[in-house]
Parts: C-alpha cells; sequence; structure tokens
C-alpha cells in the first residue's frame, strides 16, 4: 500500500531496501516525530464521556485505522491502553506499534519475542495467554459426514482432500485459480488418488473469483461454499466439518492450517515460485516449518507433494503427532486442555484495576512538534487539489 509522504521524506518512497542501521535509525525518528504529537481533544472527549477502565484494540499495527490515537488518548487520560494480538501474523507482516501500550496480549512466547524484538515492547508489558480465537475448535464436534458430503457435491462413499484458500494479499486470485488446477492434474496423477474427491473451499476474503469456475470435467471435485465466512453458528460447524470429514488439507498459507492442525488432519504444501514471497518471504510462516517446530509436510514440487499426500492418505495419523506439539506450544502454551479466553480476561480485569499515570507529550520533543507542524504547512501548501482562498468583493 503506497503512503502520501510529506515532501520532506519522499526521497524514502524511493527506497526499496535499507541496511538494519539505517532503517532501525529511521524507525526511532519517526516514533519520535509520533510521540511529539499530541493526543487529539475529540478522542479524549469521546474516550471520557464512556468512563472505562481500560481501552483495548486490535490490531494496532495498521495504518488503515485511528487505533494509534485511541491509545495515545487513554493514556493522556491516565487510562491503561491495550493491545490484544488477534492473528498470527500481525506482528511481522502489518506494521510497527508506532505508540507502546500498557498491556500487549500474545499467544506465545513466540509473538512475545516478535513483540520486544520487532516492536521495543517492554517484556513486563507483555502477556502469553494462548490463542483465543482458536478456542471455539477445539470443544466442537463432527455433523453427519454422508449429509456434509452431499451438500458440499461430492461423493459420500469417497474420501476428500480439502484444499483451503488464502488471502488475496497472500494467494492473488488468479494465481491461485491457476494453480489449484495444476495441482488437482498432479494429485489425481497419482495412482492412488486417480479417484479421491477434492474440495476446494475458497477463503471468504478472496472468493470472487471462484464464483463462476467449475470443474465439470472432473469427477468428483467440488467448490465449496462459494462465499461463506464462517462467523455465525452454522458456518461454522460447516467449516469444522469440511476440515474434520477430509483426510488431508493443503493450503498455501492461510489461518485455516492450524485450524487443521487444532482438528489433527495432516497438513500440506508446496513451496511454488508463483507464491515465494509470500511462503518463505514471510516470518510467520516459518513457523508452520518442521524444522521451528511445525506440522507442514513441505514438498518443492507438484510431483513430490502428490508422493506426500499417498502416504498420509495410507497412514492417516502420519503427521497428527507433529500437528499435536505444534498446538501445545502455539495455540495453548499453558495447556491444549486450558482455554485461553479466560486468561485473557483475567489479564484484563488485572489492568483494569491499574489507574495508570496520565501521559502527555514531553517538553524535549517540542521542537518536534514545530517541525511536524511547519512540515505539515508546506505540504497543503503545494497540493494541487487544496481549494484556492478567493477574495469577495463587497457591492454596494
Amino acid at each position: 500500500m503506497r503512503v502520501a509522504l510529506p515532501p520532506a521524506f519522499r526521497f524514502l518512497g524511493r527506497w526499496h531496501t535499507a541496511p538494519a542501521l539505517v532503517a532501525n535509525g529511521l524507525v526511532r525518528v519517526f516514533t519520535a516525530f509520533e510521540r511529539a504529537i499530541p493526543s487529539g481533544a475529540a478522542i479524549e472527549a469521546f474516550i471520557r464521556a464512556r468512563r472505562p477502565d481500560a481501552v483495548i484494540v486490535t490490531p494496532l499495527v495498521t495504518d488503515r485505522c485511528s487505533q494509534v490515537d485511541v491509545i495515545k488518548s487513554a493514556q493522556a487520560l491516565g487510562i491503561p491502553g491495550v493491545l490484544c494480538v488477534a492473528s498470527w501474523d500481525h506482528l511481522t507482516t502489518k506494521g510497527l506499534m508506532r505508540v507502546q501500550p500498557d498491556l500487549v496480549a500474545v499467544w506465545n512466547e513466540a509473538q512475545k519475542t516478535e513483540a520486544v524484538q520487532l516492536h521495543g515492547t517492554d517484556p513486563a508489558r507483555v502477556v502469553v495467554t494462548g490463542a483465543q480465537p482458536f478456542d471455539r475448535w477445539f470443544e466442537r464436534r463432527p455433523s453427519d459426514r454422508e449429509a456434509f458430503c452431499r451438500r458440499a457435491g461430492l461423493e459420500p462413499g469417497k474420501p476428500f482432500v480439502l484444499f483451503v484458500g488464502s488471502t488475496a494479499s497472500i494467494s492473488a486470485p488468479d494465481a491461485e485459480l491457476a494453480f489449484v488446477r495444476r495441482w488437482i492434474d498432479a494429485v489425481r496423477a497419482e495412482p492412488s488418488m486417480s479417484e479421491i474427491g477434492i474440495l476446494v473451499r475458497p477463503h471468504p476474503y478472496n472468493a470472487g473469483h471462484w464464483r463462476d469456475v467449475a470443474f465439470d470435467d472432473l469427477p468428483n471435485v467440488a467448490i465449496y461454499p462459494r462465499v461463506a465466512n464462517p462467523v455465525n453458528e452454522a458456518d461454522r460447524q460447516d467449516y469444522f466439518d469440511s476440515l474434520y470429514h477430509s483426510e488431508a488439507i493443503v493450503g498455501v498459507n492461510t489461518t485455516a492450517m492450524i485450524e487443521a492442525a487444532i482438528v489433527g488432519r495432516t497438513v500440506h504444501s508446496v513451496l511454488a515460485d508463483e507464491f515465494r514471497d509470500t511462503q518463505s518471504g514471510t516470518l510467520h510462516f516459518r513457523y508452520l516449518l518442521s524444522e521451528n517446530g511445525g506440522f507442514l509436510r513441505i514438498a518443492t514440487s507438484l510431483a513430490e507433494h502428490a508422493t506426500q499426500l499417498a502416504e498420509t492418505l495410507r497412514a492417516p495419523a502420519v503427521g497428527r503427532d507433529a500437528c499435536a506439539r505444534f498446538v501445545a506450544s502455539f495455540i495453548r502454551p499453558h495447556g491444549t486442555d486450558v482455554s485461553a479466553t479466560p486468561i485473557l480476561a483475567d489479564a484484563l480485569e488485572r489492568v483494569c484495576g491499574q489507574r495508570a499515570r496520565a501521559t502527555r507529550v514531553p517538553l524535549a520533543l517540542s521542537p518536534l512538534r514545530g517541525l511536524l507542524w511547519i512540515t505539515a504547512a508546506m505540504a497543503r501548501s503545494r497540493d494541487p487539489q487544496r481549494p484556492k482562498a478567493t477574495t469577495k468583493r463587497k457591492v454596494a
């Protein structure tokens, strides 16, 4: 995403990389600028009127929200600000914390390390709770397999493999469509899987390109559901059934892989050229690799992948021990039978009982505030879209 830079810093838009020393120096400079910006009076009034014991946000690290200003305003009022990390990639791929909350709730020790090393968070402000977004999958039970297969358009009497789609930022629509077709051909070329059922489940945020796709020339292949986001009970059950009733799960890079591990299904992936940057090029994907304690069965070619998939179908439990180990460390570090949500609730109750000291812009940063004002004024004066002032003539 491109960001409009002030004229004084426009040269940074031409940079693609920088040495670590330079990059870290720039982060410190812009963090100081952020600290020099005072809290917004309107946001303070909004928060004050609601008299909260704490202000909680997520994800904080993106540019498309005003959560930085919300946390800053809360702290200016002496109200604790909390970040609840909601996804496994928020601390590695979305941006930096430009203001430090009073509490950062993370899933596991790996995310705690990310918060400390990548975002400069004080370790004393980080609490490891487990991954509460996944609590809903641990106690769930499957519905009837035959009924699910008929609903999805699969032959109930045959096993099936599930392909789970990714977001557009990971898997571009055209690339995903082409890859899935090649993937199906490679799977069906393996003699033992020539009649295996294949279910393609598009990602709910990247499903538009699947609406008109049909694999009519391929028997026992279904795309289901065309559009669905499992945020209600019926859709969640349907999603869970697709994981539970499959023999194995295949994906590029998606949270569904973690959910499959919770269900105990062996998860496969192929290191495809078109997805190199969004697989091995991302920090969070590496957590899934076996050398880092992950559970993925990785192949470097579709032929190798088909062979691995055939092995899993012959011995479905082949990857389940790795799934269990990953879940115990990454999802529920306090014990696989211990829900993460109550731990988070306890941490929030504790922070609500702590009255923070009101924070304001340090006097030492006042010169930076003046520089920011001048820079903003220059940007406004050079903006060709800014309406020009007109002179009104008084008519007698």
